[in-house]
């Protein structure tokens, strides 16, 4: 579960920009994803400390 909850890769941007894709989007959407985990991922852990401990 935890494993789902974190963000993309930070490589995709490299891959996309070799093969001549978006990089820019790629770039916002990866900073998006990695700022909005930090808010989402002690969540999680917080519902599967609950759910495997109790």
């Amino acid at each position: 579960m935890l494993f789902a909850a974190l963000p993309t890769a930070q490589s995709c941007y490299v891959m996309t920009s070799k093969m001549k894709g978006n990089g820019a989007a790629v770039a916002d959407l990866t900073s998006s994803q990695t700022l909005l985990s930090m808010l989402t991922l002690p969540v999680w852990t917080l519902l599967m400390k609950n759910y495997f401990l109790s």
